[in-house]
């Protein structure tokens, strides 16, 4: 293990979690949220002594991105900026002699690819097109770079053709909707510019995704996964796409496709499967494994594919893995590959290995966001109910956590973000994972209001993770308790697990009701008396529907984009996003955990906030207006979707449940 590790203060433990809260000053506030960063797009040299990695900041109402570089041989708090606010820069990666850094800019104008010498040095533009690049990767023999842009499909690889038929599209603020989906003026594809010399040229440009009527990439919303991969020897790229003429009341029926660089005939990898198949990575030994999904309304149930070269089988590679995942993460031995996936309330990082199929974690605690291969141990992209995201690695011997950066550390010097800790309710079949945020410095004795949180969705999981729209951190600050229960339909439980809600919709009920009475027994200064529940989407719906349940046990509720009538919510979303696939759970909720269809029993103070994101407005306007109608004690706050609301949204929170919990 490298010196520098050796000094950096692990976070593997229950006891430093809770000795950092106590020597923590102040509580959490909006502020502080406004500062925090976000980290993506891990990058590991090949040498392995530098990481760079992409770091946003959202908090200015409008996203900020640098790229930053670890010397993994030096302490985190000398990590540097390599590029300057005066534009975007993001998504750096390694070319593999690791003398070049690309990365993507917006310095020109639109996002193109640049690169920057390990020596330093102005940077210099690799691609020079008139419309921006959405991803791209660079052959290992460093002879062509792979561009994802939005052409005119009649263009081809005229991309003159395709910004100037774009820019001659007139402006309107007409909307049409017919049964048929309106033809796409633009479409995502995939293109392969020779380098000379570093630097992009179109003369031979080759249209990669040219047989496709379809765009590259997916809209699988569950998958996290990369779209492209380039084989190792240079030759061959395997990419995602997604037809434009399906059924846009399916899921997405993704494929995988596989063309010579220098272009040809393509191949349909996945042409067997009706469903979605995703996140293509070479193994170093050039097989292939990607995720796969099934084409079904309300699955949840990814598998690790793997496609062996030598006879040119396809294989599950996990088949006696329950859990789903989001991603996976390749490394430099062909027969041990890394996936993320949600398991218990967590999303941990698992190593597989192909060969056997087995997988164990390798990750303890909090949310992995993404991850890289590292001799010395994976490192991860990772938060925690306890802090922001940071950059920690995984030791390879003993799985000790170290954290490699200090990103946030500036936001949470004088922060309290409160102490948690997780119980199990129910029985072995159906024990389910609850996590409690005690207020920050609370003495284990004193009766503390109590806030459930219900998620937005039949499935996800509000879990070990510092999220910044709901933030736990935040509600616990102000002085109250926060449960958040992984009822039915919640992700890593297993697949039985998240169709139940489905099947049935009112066993989260149970769920949640269970998990109230075993958190009041086993926490006796939880007060059971001062009780409110919040959600935002359908749990906004299902917080209504609960307290109609239990007339005489919630206080208040808050609703944040609520769903009042959710055939209608699905629906209408449906028309606004051209797919049934986020919204499928909707169809699915029933009368039963409708609150339109228990209007007449609706007697609990809500507070209902739109910002737009989960629901429409009039479905918030229907809940307002029912409530009214029955004398409901009720507000209505609109917000707009931006970071200068979040405070006016933490503060209408906050008086609300002041003024039912009366802390």
């Amino acid at each position: 293990m490298s010196t520098a590790m050796r000094r950096i203060r692990p976070f593997c433990s229950v006891a430093a979690l809770l000795l950092a809260a106590s020597a923590a000053a102040g509580n959490l506030t909006s502020q502080e949220l406004a500062r925090l960063r976000t980290l993506s797009a891990p990058a590991l040299s090949p040498d392995q002594t530098r990481l760079v990695v992409t770091v946003a900041n959202d908090g200015a109402g409008e996203s900020t991105k640098r790229l930053w570089q670890l010397p993994l041989s030096t302490d985190p708090a000398e990590a540097f900026a390599l590029t300057t606010a005066a534009s975007n820069a993001w998504s750096g990666r390694f070319s593999a002699d690791g003398q070049w850094l690309y990365f993507l800019s917006d310095r020109s104008g639109n996002a193109q690819v640049w690169r920057a010498h390990r020596d330093g040095g102005d940077a210099e533009a690799v691609t020079e097109l008139p419309i921006a690049v959405a991803a791209f990767d660079v052959a290992a023999n460093g002879a062509t770079v792979v561009v994802l842009v939005d052409t005119v499909k009649a263009c081809g690889s005229d991309f003159s053709c395709s910004h100037d038929a774009m820019a001659a599209v007139p402006d309107s603020d007409a909307k049409i909707w017919t049964r048929e989906s309106t033809p796409a003026i633009t479409r995502r594809g995939l293109f392969a510019l020779p380098l000379e010399n570093g630097v992009a040229t179109t003369d031979n440009a080759v249209e990669l995704s040219a047989g496709i009527d379809g765009n590259v990439g997916h809209n699988a919303s569950l998958l996290t996964a990369n779209v492209l991969s380039i084989s190792p020897d240079s030759r061959r790229v395997v990419f995602s796409a997604t037809p434009i003429s399906q059924d846009v009341a399916r899921l997405a029926d993704s494929s995988l496709y596989e063309v010579r660089l220098s272009g040809g005939r393509l191949r349909n990898l996945s042409a067997d499967h009706d469903g979605s198949d995703v996140g293509p990575r070479h193994l170093p030994n050039g097989e292939l494994v990607w995720l796969r999904a099934d084409n079904t309304l309300g699955t949840y149930r990814h598998w690790v594919i793997h496609h062996r070269r030598s006879n040119g089988a396809i294989r599950i590679a996990t088949p006696a893995w329950d859990r789903s995942p989001g991603e996976i993460v390749v490394t430099d031995d062909p027969n041990k590959l890394y996936a993320i996936a949600v398991d218990e309330g967590r999303r941990r990082l698992f190593e597989v290995e192909l060969d056997n199929g087995i997988v164990f974690p390798r990750s303890a605690f909090g949310w992995v966001h993404t991850a890289i291969d590292a001799k010395s141990g994976p490192i991860i992209v990772m938060d925690s109910l306890h802090q922001p995201v940071e950059l920690h690695q995984i030791a390879a011997l003993d799985s000790a956590l170290y954290r490699l950066s200090a990103f946030n550390s500036p936001a949470m010097a004088d922060v309290a973000a409160g102490v948690y800790e997780v119980f199990r309710a129910g029985s072995d079949s159906t024990s389910l994972s609850t996590f409690l945020l005690r207020p920050p410095g609370h003495d284990g004795e004193r009766a503390v209001p109590v806030l459930v949180l219900l998620r937005s969705t039949q499935h996800g999981t509000l879990g070990d993770h510092f999220r910044h729209d709901w933030v736990p951190q935040q509600l616990a600050a102000a002085g109250t308790a926060v449960l958040m229960i992984d009822y039915r339909g919640a992700d890593g439980y297993g697949p039985t697990f998240a169709a139940s809600f489905a099947a049935d919709a009112t066993t989260a009920l149970d769920d949640i009701s269970l998990a109230l009475d075993t958190a009041f027994e086993r926490y006796p200064w939880l007060d059971n008396a001062r009780l409110c529940a919040a959600g935002a989407g359908l749990g906004g719906a299902l917080a209504q529907v609960l307290a109609v349940r239990y007339p005489s046990r919630f206080r208040c509720l808050i609703g944040i984009d609520p769903i009042y009538d959710a055939r209608s919510a699905a629906l209408s979303l449906t028309v606004a996003n051209d797919s049934l696939e986020p919204f499928a759970h909707l169809t699915t909720v029933g009368d039963g955990l409708d609150p339109a269809a228990l209007t007449g029993a609706l007697a609990t103070p809500t507070l209902i906030i739109h910002r737009g994101k989960y629901a429409t407005f009039q479905q918030a306007a229907a809940l307002y207006g029912a409530l009214r109608q029955r004398e409901v004690d009720t507000v209505l706050v609109e917000l707009p979707p931006s970071a200068a609301a979040d405070e006016v949204f933490a503060s209408n929170v906050n008086d609300w449940l002041q003024r039912f919990l009366k802390r």
